[in-house]
């Protein structure tokens, strides 16, 4: 019999509208959890009427301050990034101060929660410049803003994992793909042509 580890938990979702997130919340709520969405574009609240969803910035440090003190989260899943490949100067911008600054903000905010596990979702592209297949214990590199985003954020969840013993996965995850993806991406494109 599966084993519901979520029921009744309190679960934080960062960017839980964006593909990942919004897959990863279809597939919590399934367990009935107390669930709390972050994200700074909520494009369908219809769909997630029963859940807590805040249309909030996490680079906003003192309005993500007033959502986690008040909701006091058991698990967090930190998907909320700037996932854009282009490099002009104000992209680049926005991806450090989303993806460096608000996992920075997500982390000092929780420093003092007791939860019992944060997920922070990376990316595989920080493996990009070694010779494939890319194993764990390579040295990562950051090719563009968006993986040397992902490494900076990287290093300062291994900071609280080793200086404060917090529980949190670091997830290098690569090529993603799945039902709801954006056209624009490797895999739908592959099937779009």
């Amino acid at each position: 019999a599966y084993k519901m580890l979520f029921e009744n938990k309190r679960v934080l979702v960062t960017g839980g509208t964006g593909f990942i997130g919004k897959n990863l919340v279809l597939r919590l709520i399934k367990e009935k959890p107390n669930l709390c969405i972050i994200d700074r574009n909520i494009k369908e609240k219809i769909e997630y009427a029963n859940i807590g969803c805040h249309e909030t910035d996490i680079c906003d440090k003192e309005a993500l301050r007033g959502i986690v003190d008040n909701f006091n989260p058991e698990y967090v899943f930190h998907f909320a990034a700037n996932n854009s490949h282009e490099e002009t100067p104000e992209v680049i911008e926005d991806i450090k101060s989303t993806n460096v600054q608000g996992t920075r903000n997500l982390l000092e905010l929780t420093k003092e929660i007791p939860y019992k596990r944060l997920v922070f979702l990376s990316s595989g592209e920080t493996y990009f410049g070694n010779k494939v297949p890319f194993r764990e214990d390579m040295k990562v590199k950051g090719p563009s803003s968006y993986s040397r985003s992902k490494i900076e954020s990287e290093k300062d969840c291994k900071l609280f994992i080793e200086t404060l013993k917090k529980p949190i996965v670091i997830l290098r995850a690569s090529i993603v793909y799945g039902p709801g993806q954006k056209a624009r991406m490797f895999i739908p494109s592959m099937i779009e042509s």
